[in-house]
């Protein structure tokens, strides 16, 4: 059973919603860290353009026209513009894992090393890193939109690869892609990921024991208590924990109806409302991740606040300009 209209609207509504956010949220966090040289001289920043970057472009080109989508009943843009945006919607959502990963293991290496971190984890590194997420997420979605994998699902409200060819050859190519790409390009960055946040909450807590050895004699407990969350303020734990949170969170309903419908090869076993709220899920990072920055990060406040006051200065310049031609 597909949606019902009120269902279509609600989630043409929710994904509007996250259209806004995540367009204005990921332009703010762009020129901040574009505007900002203490943000520009913090090469781990240069990860979190990344994300912002691809986030902004999924933003752009996908939710819009999957929401039209859901307001038609159908896709009217044509079969070319259908496999350009499921590419980006693939392709960008393995380049924003590879970026937390990417992200994870940079924070790792600095608390764990962090007299070799400076030396090592350079510029140039940096940028062949990010360079690589995308050649990597290139490779691995551009064969579904050569062959033409990609056709509008109405179940899954968007773009995607089907499940509707014929033959026992179409069947295992779908089902080999799918095992390369969930092993390559989702657990082993998500392995990354969790054991480079386990190793820093192991670091975390063994400085937080060490704090209350050395204060438990000399300082009130409340003062101990106060030191020892404050490493878990150490190198942005709290930003990289709640953004690993809402990734994990937005993808794992997608990934799992996904993975259901490959081993049963049904397409409809999934029912449409639960499968377009996983695709609704899946977007919700988007405009998530500027959220993390700005509530725990003391340095993007700032430079967010600059730029707001930058803005309302050249607004009330220019109506200043346009009173005295008047």
């Amino acid at each position: 059973m597909l949606l019902s209209s009120e269902e279509a609207l609600t989630f043409a509504a929710v994904l509007f919603v996250i259209f806004i956010f995540g367009l204005l949220g990921n332009v703010l966090v762009c020129l901040a860290i574009y505007c900002d040289r203490d943000l520009r001289q913090q090469h781990s920043n240069y990860f979190l353009f990344n994300l912002a970057v691809t986030d902004l472009v999924t933003v752009t080109f996908v939710i819009p026209f999957s929401a039209a989508a859901l307001i038609q009943e159908d896709w009217n843009f044509g079969d070319a513009w259908c496999q350009i945006t499921a590419f980006v919607y693939y392709s960008l959502a393995i380049v924003g894992l590879e970026s937390l990963a990417l992200i994870s293991w940079d924070r790792f290496y600095a608390i764990i090393h962090p007299l070799k971190y400076r030396a090592n984890v350079t510029l140039k590194k940096i940028c062949l890193a990010i360079a690589f997420s995308w050649f990597w997420a290139v490779i691995f979605t551009i064969p579904c939109a050569v062959l033409g994998w990609f056709k509008y699902g109405q179940y899954e409200s968007m773009c995607t690869y089907n499940f509707r060819g014929t033959g026992n050859t179409w069947k295992t190519q779908v089902i080999t892609y799918s095992i390369f790409t969930i092993v390559l390009c989702v657990m082993i960055p998500s392995g990354v990921i969790l054991f480079c946040y386990f190793r820093i909450i192991s670091v975390v807590r063994h400085q937080g024991r060490r704090v209350d050895t050395i204060t438990s004699a000399k300082t009130p407990k409340i003062s101990r208590r106060h030191a020892w969350r404050n490493y878990y303020r150490f190198k942005g734990f709290r930003t990289i924990t709640l953004i690993i949170a809402l990734f994990m969170l937005s993808w794992t309903p997608f990934s799992v109806t996904r993975l259901i419908k490959t081993v049963t090869w049904n397409h409809e076993i999934i029912p449409a409302s639960v499968d377009t709220f996983a695709t609704v899920l899946s977007l919700l990072s988007t405009a998530a991740n500027p959220l993390a920055y700005s509530l725990f990060r003391r340095d993007f406040r700032r430079a967010f606040k600059r730029l707001f006051r930058q803005a309302c200065f050249c607004s009330n310049k220019l109506r200043r300009e346009q009173t005295e031609l008047h």
